[in-house]
């Protein structure tokens, strides 16, 4: 099951130097901001709202910390980093896959979302995947966690 993959062959990723450049500056900030919890709570609210209270408030503890912005940052880092190589040698993937693509996109990742989208189809054509779309944005288990225990359900009984 691939939830809202973003492979290495991804035009996302042509100008990830940029990209990259620009992720670290916006989390950098909030690296900053971190610091202060309630305000960090007044910044992600959007999440709260998509989210259960129980899982934003995981969010809040565990993903939206000093630490875990300096730790994305670094992966961030270290993915921009690799995209040549994982190109060179893409993941062999287990069969049968599902991909599954989001319908919906935060207001600043809207604008890449039909490229995405499509994306996301040609890959599971390239791939020999099942392609599954959810009523979600990008943070799918926590959004839809019913839908991907059903396409996950689908895709062990068609093994």
């Amino acid at each position: 099951m691939l939830v809202d993959p973003t492979p290495e062959a991804a035009p996302i990723y042509d100008d990830r130097t940029k990209t990259a450049t620009k992720t670290d500056r916006i989390l950098a900030v909030q690296q900053r901001l971190a610091l202060c919890p309630p305000l960090m709570q007044a910044l992600t609210r959007s999440h709260g709202r998509l989210l259960s209270t129980d899982t934003y408030a995981a969010m809040l503890a565990e993903d939206f910390t000093p630490a875990a912005r300096a730790r994305t940052r670094h992966e961030i880092t270290a993915v921009a980093t690799a995209i040549d190589e994982f190109r060179r040698r893409p993941s062999q993937l287990p069969n049968p896959v599902t991909v599954l693509s989001v319908t919906r996109a935060a207001r600043h990742h809207a604008r890449n979302l039909d490229v995405i989208r499509e994306y996301h189809r040609r890959y599971a054509e390239q791939i020999g995947a099942r392609f599954n779309e959810c009523d979600s944005e990008h943070i799918v288990p926590a959004e839809q966690p019913a839908h991907i225990a059903a396409a996950i359900h689908r895709l062990v009984n068609s093994a």
